[in-house]
Protein backbone atom coordinates (compact mmCIF):
# COMPACT_ATOMS: atom_id res chain seq x y z
CA UNK A 1 0.00 0.00 0.00
CA UNK A 2 1.48 3.43 -1.41
CA UNK A 3 0.69 5.15 2.11
CA UNK A 4 2.23 2.71 4.36
CA UNK A 5 5.87 2.64 2.04
CA UNK A 6 8.39 4.86 4.15
CA UNK A 7 8.51 7.76 4.13
CA UNK A 8 5.24 8.07 5.18
CA UNK A 9 2.77 10.55 6.68
CA UNK A 10 2.69 9.44 10.21
CA UNK A 11 -0.47 11.82 11.21
CA UNK A 12 -2.00 10.60 8.20
CA UNK A 13 -1.90 7.12 8.92
CA UNK A 14 -2.16 7.74 12.62
CA UNK A 15 -6.19 9.50 11.67
CA UNK A 16 -6.93 6.73 8.84
CA UNK A 17 -5.62 3.68 10.47
CA UNK A 18 -8.94 1.92 10.57
CA UNK A 19 -10.17 2.76 6.87
CA UNK A 20 -6.31 1.57 5.89
CA UNK A 21 -6.80 -1.63 7.80
CA UNK A 22 -10.22 -2.39 5.98
CA UNK A 23 -8.31 -1.71 2.76
CA UNK A 24 -5.71 -3.93 3.72
CA UNK A 25 -7.90 -6.97 4.88
CA UNK A 26 -10.39 -6.55 1.91
CA UNK A 27 -7.87 -6.81 -0.88
CA UNK A 28 -7.54 -11.04 -0.64
CA UNK A 29 -4.45 -11.22 -0.19
CA UNK A 30 -3.24 -14.35 1.30
CA UNK A 31 -1.25 -13.79 4.49
CA UNK A 32 1.03 -15.56 7.28
CA UNK A 33 -0.44 -16.27 10.54
CA UNK A 34 1.23 -15.04 12.98
CA UNK A 35 0.59 -14.45 17.41
CA UNK A 36 2.44 -11.51 18.51
CA UNK A 37 2.50 -10.45 22.12
CA UNK A 38 3.11 -7.26 23.14
CA UNK A 39 4.41 -6.42 27.12
CA UNK A 40 4.39 -2.73 27.52
CA UNK A 41 5.69 -0.62 30.23
CA UNK A 42 3.49 2.33 28.86
CA UNK A 43 -0.03 2.51 26.78
CA UNK A 44 0.70 0.13 23.60
CA UNK A 45 -2.92 0.04 22.01
CA UNK A 46 -2.47 3.11 19.14
CA UNK A 47 1.40 1.22 18.67
CA UNK A 48 -0.55 -2.39 18.39
CA UNK A 49 -2.88 -1.02 16.07
CA UNK A 50 -0.58 0.69 13.89
CA UNK A 51 1.82 -2.36 13.79
CA UNK A 52 -0.85 -4.35 12.32
CA UNK A 53 -1.30 -2.24 9.00
CA UNK A 54 2.11 -2.44 8.50
CA UNK A 55 2.49 -6.29 9.02
CA UNK A 56 -0.26 -6.77 7.03
CA UNK A 57 1.17 -4.17 4.11
CA UNK A 58 4.24 -6.86 4.80
CA UNK A 59 1.92 -10.06 4.35
CA UNK A 60 1.14 -11.15 7.48
CA UNK A 61 -1.81 -11.22 9.29
CA UNK A 62 -1.42 -11.39 12.80
CA UNK A 63 -3.58 -11.50 16.56
CA UNK A 64 -2.14 -9.60 19.47
CA UNK A 65 -1.96 -9.84 23.21
CA UNK A 66 -1.44 -6.82 25.25
CA UNK A 67 -0.31 -7.23 28.75
CA UNK A 68 -1.88 -4.85 30.86
CA UNK A 69 -0.24 -1.37 31.74
CA UNK A 70 3.44 -1.44 33.04
CA UNK A 71 3.28 -5.17 33.30
CA UNK A 72 5.68 -6.06 30.76
CA UNK A 73 8.06 -7.85 33.59
CA UNK A 74 5.41 -9.84 35.56
CA UNK A 75 3.70 -11.32 32.33
CA UNK A 76 7.31 -12.20 30.51
CA UNK A 77 8.58 -13.82 33.80
CA UNK A 78 5.45 -15.60 35.67
CA UNK A 79 3.25 -15.29 32.62
CA UNK A 80 -1.17 -16.00 33.04
CA UNK A 81 -3.53 -18.26 31.92
CA UNK A 82 -4.29 -15.77 29.06
CA UNK A 83 -1.01 -15.16 27.94
CA UNK A 84 -0.26 -19.22 28.35
CA UNK A 85 -3.84 -19.86 26.36
CA UNK A 86 -2.40 -16.90 23.49
CA UNK A 87 0.83 -19.04 22.66
CA UNK A 88 2.69 -16.23 21.31
CA UNK A 89 5.21 -16.36 17.78
CA UNK A 90 7.00 -13.49 19.01
CA UNK A 91 7.21 -11.43 22.14
CA UNK A 92 7.85 -7.81 21.87
CA UNK A 93 9.02 -6.28 25.20
CA UNK A 94 7.87 -2.16 24.50
CA UNK A 95 9.87 -0.47 27.40
CA UNK A 96 11.72 3.02 27.49
CA UNK A 97 13.54 5.38 29.65
CA UNK A 98 10.64 5.53 32.35
CA UNK A 99 10.08 2.28 32.91
CA UNK A 100 14.08 2.37 34.40
CA UNK A 101 13.89 1.34 38.30
CA UNK A 102 16.93 3.40 39.06
CA UNK A 103 18.05 6.61 37.98
CA UNK A 104 21.75 8.23 39.36
CA UNK A 105 21.76 11.46 40.77
CA UNK A 106 24.51 13.50 41.52
CA UNK A 107 24.64 12.50 45.40
CA UNK A 108 25.16 8.44 43.64
CA UNK A 109 28.30 7.01 44.40
CA UNK A 110 29.74 4.39 41.83
CA UNK A 111 28.87 1.25 43.71
CA UNK A 112 25.09 2.81 43.69
CA UNK A 113 25.12 3.67 39.93
CA UNK A 114 27.05 0.35 39.15
CA UNK A 115 24.28 -1.93 41.27
CA UNK A 116 21.93 0.23 39.64
CA UNK A 117 22.88 -0.84 36.04
CA UNK A 118 23.66 -4.38 36.78
CA UNK A 119 19.95 -4.70 38.35
CA UNK A 120 18.21 -3.01 35.33
CA UNK A 121 20.27 -5.48 32.92
CA UNK A 122 19.53 -8.58 35.09
CA UNK A 123 15.27 -7.11 35.33
CA UNK A 124 15.62 -7.61 31.47
CA UNK A 125 17.24 -10.70 31.16
CA UNK A 126 15.14 -12.67 33.57
CA UNK A 127 12.39 -11.36 31.31
CA UNK A 128 13.76 -12.66 28.25
CA UNK A 129 14.40 -16.61 30.66
CA UNK A 130 11.06 -16.09 31.05
CA UNK A 131 9.43 -15.91 27.66
CA UNK A 132 12.18 -18.66 26.83
CA UNK A 133 10.95 -20.87 28.94
CA UNK A 134 7.34 -20.71 28.59
CA UNK A 135 6.74 -19.69 24.78
CA UNK A 136 10.31 -20.68 23.49
CA UNK A 137 10.01 -17.62 20.97
CA UNK A 138 11.95 -14.97 19.76
CA UNK A 139 11.79 -11.68 21.74
CA UNK A 140 11.98 -8.11 20.64
CA UNK A 141 13.66 -6.01 23.02
CA UNK A 142 13.95 -2.28 23.15
CA UNK A 143 16.96 -0.09 24.26
CA UNK A 144 16.66 3.09 25.86
CA UNK A 145 16.49 6.36 24.47
CA UNK A 146 18.47 9.49 26.24
CA UNK A 147 16.59 11.84 28.32
CA UNK A 148 15.31 14.61 27.04
CA UNK A 149 16.52 17.10 30.06
CA UNK A 150 20.29 16.89 31.51
CA UNK A 151 20.24 17.98 34.84
CA UNK A 152 23.90 18.29 34.78
CA UNK A 153 24.50 19.98 31.75
CA UNK A 154 27.13 19.05 29.04
CA UNK A 155 28.88 16.59 32.02
CA UNK A 156 25.83 14.40 31.91
CA UNK A 157 27.10 12.66 29.32
CA UNK A 158 30.89 12.31 30.93
CA UNK A 159 29.95 12.15 34.60
CA UNK A 160 28.96 8.51 36.23
CA UNK A 161 26.56 10.30 37.72
CA UNK A 162 24.90 11.65 34.60
CA UNK A 163 21.78 9.91 33.40
CA UNK A 164 22.90 10.40 29.87
CA UNK A 165 26.23 8.46 30.73
CA UNK A 166 24.16 6.21 32.54
CA UNK A 167 21.92 5.43 29.74
CA UNK A 168 24.87 5.41 27.51
CA UNK A 169 26.40 2.95 29.36
CA UNK A 170 23.06 1.03 29.76
CA UNK A 171 22.37 0.72 26.16
CA UNK A 172 26.44 -0.75 25.62
CA UNK A 173 26.07 -3.44 28.28
CA UNK A 174 22.27 -4.46 26.95
CA UNK A 175 23.94 -4.83 23.29
CA UNK A 176 27.25 -7.08 24.86
CA UNK A 177 23.94 -9.18 26.19
CA UNK A 178 21.73 -9.56 23.43
CA UNK A 179 24.57 -10.87 21.48
CA UNK A 180 24.78 -13.68 23.47
CA UNK A 181 21.47 -14.09 23.24
CA UNK A 182 20.50 -15.54 19.65
CA UNK A 183 16.60 -15.49 19.89
CA UNK A 184 16.65 -11.69 21.50
CA UNK A 185 16.33 -8.98 18.79
CA UNK A 186 17.10 -5.01 19.58
CA UNK A 187 14.73 -2.17 18.62
CA UNK A 188 17.05 0.49 18.05
CA UNK A 189 14.59 3.22 19.77
CA UNK A 190 17.96 5.52 21.18
CA UNK A 191 18.51 5.82 17.16
CA UNK A 192 15.09 6.20 15.85
CA UNK A 193 13.96 9.12 19.11
CA UNK A 194 17.48 10.54 17.88
CA UNK A 195 16.74 10.71 14.14
CA UNK A 196 12.96 12.18 15.02
CA UNK A 197 13.99 14.20 17.20
CA UNK A 198 14.71 13.57 21.24
CA UNK A 199 12.92 16.61 22.35
CA UNK A 200 9.96 15.93 20.12
CA UNK A 201 9.80 12.36 20.66
CA UNK A 202 9.62 12.65 24.67
CA UNK A 203 7.38 15.30 24.95
CA UNK A 204 5.78 14.59 28.14
CA UNK A 205 2.16 15.72 27.75
CA UNK A 206 1.49 12.30 25.90
CA UNK A 207 2.99 10.86 29.20
CA UNK A 208 0.76 12.54 31.83
CA UNK A 209 -2.59 12.55 29.36
CA UNK A 210 -2.13 8.93 28.38
CA UNK A 211 0.72 7.39 29.64
CA UNK A 212 2.76 6.93 26.28
CA UNK A 213 6.13 7.10 26.10
CA UNK A 214 6.93 8.50 22.95
CA UNK A 215 5.03 11.25 20.58
CA UNK A 216 1.84 9.73 19.56
CA UNK A 217 2.90 11.03 15.75
CA UNK A 218 5.88 9.33 16.05
CA UNK A 219 4.05 5.73 16.48
CA UNK A 220 4.08 5.09 13.10
CA UNK A 221 7.75 5.38 13.13
CA UNK A 222 8.57 2.66 15.52
CA UNK A 223 6.18 0.47 14.85
CA UNK A 224 7.59 0.18 10.76
CA UNK A 225 10.90 -0.63 12.95
CA UNK A 226 9.37 -3.60 14.78
CA UNK A 227 7.30 -4.32 11.56
CA UNK A 228 10.58 -4.86 9.73
CA UNK A 229 12.49 -6.87 12.52
CA UNK A 230 9.32 -9.45 12.44
CA UNK A 231 9.15 -9.52 8.85
CA UNK A 232 13.05 -10.33 8.56
CA UNK A 233 12.48 -13.57 11.52
CA UNK A 234 10.47 -14.83 8.56
CA UNK A 235 12.66 -17.92 7.71
CA UNK A 236 12.29 -20.22 4.41
CA UNK A 237 10.03 -22.44 6.02
CA UNK A 238 7.29 -19.72 7.28
CA UNK A 239 7.95 -18.00 4.03
CA UNK A 240 6.60 -20.82 1.96
CA UNK A 241 3.88 -21.78 4.69
CA UNK A 242 0.97 -20.14 2.66
CA UNK A 243 1.56 -21.89 -0.46
CA UNK A 244 1.84 -25.55 1.55
CA UNK A 245 -1.66 -26.30 -0.04
CA UNK A 246 0.11 -25.30 -3.86
CA UNK A 247 3.27 -27.61 -2.73
CA UNK A 248 1.08 -30.74 -1.82
CA UNK A 249 -0.83 -30.31 -4.72
CA UNK A 250 2.37 -30.86 -6.78
CA UNK A 251 3.13 -33.61 -5.01
CA UNK A 252 -0.52 -35.49 -6.10
CA UNK A 253 -0.33 -34.62 -9.76
CA UNK A 254 2.44 -37.03 -10.16
CA UNK A 255 0.16 -39.92 -8.51
CA UNK A 256 -2.04 -39.23 -11.61
CA UNK A 257 0.35 -39.73 -13.87
CA UNK A 258 1.98 -42.64 -12.35
CA UNK A 259 -1.83 -43.72 -13.12
CA UNK A 260 -1.84 -43.37 -16.72
CA UNK A 261 2.11 -44.27 -17.34
CA UNK A 262 1.99 -46.86 -14.79
CA UNK A 263 6.09 -46.27 -14.62
CA UNK A 264 7.51 -45.61 -10.92
CA UNK A 265 10.48 -44.24 -12.26
CA UNK A 266 8.66 -42.01 -14.78
CA UNK A 267 6.22 -41.01 -12.05
CA UNK A 268 9.03 -39.96 -9.52
CA UNK A 269 11.28 -38.07 -12.21
CA UNK A 270 7.54 -36.01 -12.94
CA UNK A 271 7.75 -35.48 -9.02
CA UNK A 272 11.44 -33.85 -8.80
CA UNK A 273 10.64 -32.21 -11.33
CA UNK A 274 7.93 -30.13 -10.10
CA UNK A 275 9.35 -29.80 -6.66
CA UNK A 276 12.53 -28.52 -8.38
CA UNK A 277 10.54 -25.99 -9.61
CA UNK A 278 9.32 -24.92 -6.59
CA UNK A 279 12.63 -24.59 -5.00
CA UNK A 280 12.49 -21.01 -6.37
CA UNK A 281 9.82 -19.99 -4.20
CA UNK A 282 11.92 -18.69 -0.95
CA UNK A 283 13.87 -16.98 -3.55
CA UNK A 284 10.64 -15.21 -5.17
CA UNK A 285 9.38 -14.41 -2.22
CA UNK A 286 11.68 -12.52 -0.55
CA UNK A 287 12.87 -11.12 -3.64
CA UNK A 288 9.34 -9.76 -3.95
CA UNK A 289 8.94 -8.99 0.20
CA UNK A 290 12.89 -7.13 0.40
CA UNK A 291 13.86 -9.99 2.72
CA UNK A 292 17.19 -10.26 1.61
CA UNK A 293 18.46 -7.07 2.93
CA UNK A 294 16.59 -7.69 5.91
CA UNK A 295 18.18 -10.89 6.79
CA UNK A 296 21.48 -8.16 6.80
CA UNK A 297 19.97 -7.75 10.83
CA UNK A 298 20.63 -11.17 12.13
CA UNK A 299 23.15 -12.30 14.08
CA UNK A 300 24.59 -15.27 11.30
CA UNK A 301 27.05 -15.02 8.81
CA UNK A 302 26.33 -15.17 4.72
CA UNK A 303 27.51 -18.98 4.99
CA UNK A 304 24.93 -19.58 7.24
CA UNK A 305 22.28 -17.92 5.63
CA UNK A 306 23.02 -20.07 2.15
CA UNK A 307 23.77 -23.36 4.47
CA UNK A 308 19.98 -22.72 5.73
CA UNK A 309 18.06 -22.25 2.40
CA UNK A 310 20.27 -25.53 1.10
CA UNK A 311 19.22 -27.31 3.93
CA UNK A 312 15.85 -26.41 3.38
CA UNK A 313 15.88 -27.31 -0.56
CA UNK A 314 17.49 -30.41 0.79
CA UNK A 315 14.65 -31.29 2.88
CA UNK A 316 11.63 -30.49 0.71
CA UNK A 317 13.33 -32.59 -2.17
CA UNK A 318 13.68 -36.04 0.68
CA UNK A 319 10.26 -35.53 1.65
CA UNK A 320 8.77 -35.47 -2.15
CA UNK A 321 10.74 -38.48 -3.27
CA UNK A 322 10.54 -40.18 -0.61
CA UNK A 323 6.56 -39.75 -0.69
CA UNK A 324 6.53 -40.83 -4.18
CA UNK A 325 8.33 -43.77 -3.79
CA UNK A 326 5.84 -44.82 -0.82
CA UNK A 327 2.46 -43.50 -2.81
CA UNK A 328 3.23 -44.73 -5.99
CA UNK A 329 3.50 -48.16 -5.72
CA UNK A 330 0.67 -48.17 -3.57
CA UNK A 331 -1.34 -46.98 -6.90
CA UNK A 332 0.24 -49.11 -9.30
CA UNK A 333 -0.24 -52.31 -6.95
CA UNK A 334 -3.61 -51.33 -6.78
CA UNK A 335 -3.89 -51.17 -10.80
CA UNK A 336 -2.37 -54.52 -10.87
CA UNK A 337 1.55 -53.43 -11.24
CA UNK A 338 3.76 -55.07 -9.42
CA UNK A 339 6.67 -53.11 -7.92
CA UNK A 340 9.75 -55.19 -6.44
CA UNK A 341 11.42 -53.43 -3.10
CA UNK A 342 14.63 -53.17 -5.51
CA UNK A 343 13.47 -51.52 -7.67
CA UNK A 344 11.46 -48.60 -5.38
CA UNK A 345 15.19 -48.16 -3.37
CA UNK A 346 16.88 -47.66 -6.60
CA UNK A 347 14.02 -45.53 -7.63
CA UNK A 348 14.36 -43.62 -4.32
CA UNK A 349 18.02 -42.99 -4.65
CA UNK A 350 17.58 -42.54 -8.79
CA UNK A 351 15.14 -39.69 -7.96
CA UNK A 352 17.59 -37.65 -5.15
CA UNK A 353 20.11 -38.00 -7.69
CA UNK A 354 17.86 -36.46 -10.24
CA UNK A 355 16.80 -33.91 -7.99
CA UNK A 356 20.27 -33.02 -6.82
CA UNK A 357 21.33 -32.64 -10.05
CA UNK A 358 18.36 -30.11 -10.76
CA UNK A 359 18.88 -27.82 -7.48
CA UNK A 360 22.93 -27.82 -7.53
CA UNK A 361 22.58 -25.50 -11.11
CA UNK A 362 19.51 -23.70 -9.73
CA UNK A 363 20.37 -22.37 -6.62
CA UNK A 364 23.88 -20.85 -7.56
CA UNK A 365 22.04 -19.25 -10.56
CA UNK A 366 19.17 -18.05 -8.45
CA UNK A 367 21.81 -16.32 -6.04
CA UNK A 368 23.57 -14.66 -8.65
CA UNK A 369 20.85 -13.50 -10.97
CA UNK A 370 17.66 -13.36 -8.41
CA UNK A 371 14.30 -14.76 -8.77
CA UNK A 372 12.99 -12.45 -11.64
CA UNK A 373 16.05 -12.26 -13.53
CA UNK A 374 17.34 -15.90 -13.29
CA UNK A 375 13.94 -17.40 -14.15
CA UNK A 376 15.52 -18.95 -16.92
CA UNK A 377 16.87 -21.74 -13.64
CA UNK A 378 13.78 -22.79 -13.01
CA UNK A 379 13.02 -24.16 -16.27
CA UNK A 380 16.53 -26.97 -15.86
CA UNK A 381 14.22 -29.58 -14.06
CA UNK A 382 11.37 -29.52 -17.23
CA UNK A 383 14.75 -30.09 -19.44
CA UNK A 384 16.64 -32.30 -17.49
CA UNK A 385 12.46 -34.41 -17.41
CA UNK A 386 12.30 -34.50 -21.39
CA UNK A 387 16.14 -35.80 -21.98
CA UNK A 388 15.09 -38.78 -18.60
CA UNK A 389 11.89 -39.22 -20.80
CA UNK A 390 13.73 -39.56 -23.89
CA UNK A 391 15.99 -42.00 -22.45
CA UNK A 392 13.93 -44.34 -20.71
CA UNK A 393 11.90 -44.58 -24.48
CA UNK A 394 15.74 -45.98 -25.29
CA UNK A 395 16.18 -48.25 -22.81
CA UNK A 396 14.32 -51.00 -21.01
CA UNK A 397 15.21 -51.49 -17.65
CA UNK A 398 13.51 -54.61 -17.55
CA UNK A 399 15.70 -56.12 -20.30
CA UNK A 400 18.67 -54.55 -20.13
CA UNK A 401 21.57 -56.74 -18.59
CA UNK A 402 23.90 -53.57 -16.61
CA UNK A 403 20.19 -52.35 -15.08
CA UNK A 404 19.49 -55.95 -14.08
CA UNK A 405 22.85 -56.12 -12.60
CA UNK A 406 22.72 -52.72 -10.63
CA UNK A 407 19.36 -54.15 -9.03
CA UNK A 408 22.41 -56.71 -7.22
CA UNK A 409 24.33 -54.39 -5.79
CA UNK A 410 22.30 -51.73 -4.44
CA UNK A 411 24.38 -50.86 -1.38
CA UNK A 412 27.54 -50.36 -4.10
CA UNK A 413 25.44 -47.93 -5.57
CA UNK A 414 23.73 -46.11 -3.04
CA UNK A 415 27.11 -45.18 -1.64
CA UNK A 416 28.44 -44.02 -5.02
CA UNK A 417 24.97 -42.01 -5.15
CA UNK A 418 25.36 -40.16 -1.96
CA UNK A 419 29.22 -39.70 -2.32
CA UNK A 420 28.29 -37.79 -5.74
CA UNK A 421 25.34 -36.16 -3.93
CA UNK A 422 27.52 -34.92 -1.17
CA UNK A 423 30.19 -33.63 -4.10
CA UNK A 424 27.85 -32.21 -6.22
CA UNK A 425 26.60 -30.01 -3.28
CA UNK A 426 29.47 -28.90 -1.71
CA UNK A 427 30.66 -27.48 -5.11
CA UNK A 428 27.19 -25.90 -5.49
CA UNK A 429 27.34 -24.74 -2.15
CA UNK A 430 30.61 -23.08 -1.89
CA UNK A 431 29.65 -21.20 -5.17
CA UNK A 432 26.67 -20.05 -3.62
CA UNK A 433 28.44 -18.51 -0.60
CA UNK A 434 30.98 -17.12 -2.63
CA UNK A 435 28.36 -15.56 -4.76
CA UNK A 436 26.64 -13.90 -1.73
CA UNK A 437 29.95 -12.73 -0.07
CA UNK A 438 30.16 -10.56 -2.87
CA UNK A 439 26.77 -9.14 -2.63
CA UNK A 440 25.59 -6.78 -0.27
CA UNK A 441 22.61 -7.71 1.75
Amino acid sequence: MKELEYPFDNGFIMKKKRSLKRQLLGDGAVRLKKRVAVLGGSTTDDIVSVLELFLLDMGFECEFYQSEYGQFWQDAVFSNEELDRFKPDIVYIHTSLRNLSFSPTPRSGEEEIEQGLNAELDRLSQAWDGVKEHFGCPVIQNNFELPFFRLMGNMDASDRRGKVNFVTRLNSALYDRISQRPEVYLNDINWLSAAYGLEKWSEPKYWYLYKYALNIEAIPELAFQVANIIKAMTLDFDLVQVYVKAICFTLLIPVVFAIINRSLMTSVSFATCFIAMASGYTFSISEKNGMESLYGIFPITKKEFVLGRYLYTIIMGGIAVLFSCIVHPIVLFILGDKVTWQQIIFTFLYGILLYSIYTVFQLPGYYKYGSINGRMFMYIPIIGFLLVLFGMEKVNLSKNGFAISIFSNLGILAAVITFGIILIYTVSICISIRIMKNKEI
